[in-house]
C-alpha cells in the first residue's frame, strides 16, 4: 500500500476569499465565500472545490508565510463588490424612493408628538 502524502480537510470560505494550507494563504474564487470547501493537499498542488466544482487550483508552496493569488480570482472580487454596491436599477430610473411613514409605530403605541 502507497503511503499517504498531503491531506484534505473542509473549511468555510471566509470573505477574504483564502484558505489557508500547508502554511501558506491560496486565493479561492469569491463566488465560493460563505460556503463550505474542501482543501487537498498533495505534493505538488492545492485544489479547492465547492460542490465538487474546483474553484481553485495552485501549485504548492514549500515555505510558510506565502500567499499566492490567482488575478482571476482578484478580478472576480472585484466585479463582484461594484455589481454590490450599485444601487437597485428600479431606485435609479423612477428617480423616487420609497420612504417609510414612521408615524405608524408612534400611533401603534399611542404616542403623540407635537
Amino acid at each position: 500500500m502507497d503511503p499517504v502524502v498531503g491531506h484534505r480537510f473542509t473549511t468555510r470560505l471566509a470573505r477574504d476569499y483564502y484558505v489557508t494550507a500547508a502554511g501558506a494563504a491560496y486565493s479561492v474564487h469569491p463566488g465560493a465565500i460563505g460556503r463550505l470547501v474542501e482543501v487537498v493537499v498533495d505534493l505538488h498542488t492545492v485544489t479547492v472545490t465547492c460542490a465538487g466544482r474546483t474553484v481553485a487550483a495552485h501549485q504548492r508552496v514549500w515555505g510558510s508565510g506565502a500567499t499566492i493569488t490567482d488575478p482571476a480570482h482578484v478580478a472576480a472580487a472585484a466585479l463582484m463588490r461594484r455589481t454590490h454596491q450599485q444601487p437597485p436599477a428600479e431606485a435609479v430610473a423612477g428617480g423616487q424612493v420609497e420612504v417609510a411613514d414612521l408615524g405608524v409605530y408612534d400611533r401603534l403605541f399611542g404616542i403623540e408628538v407635537a
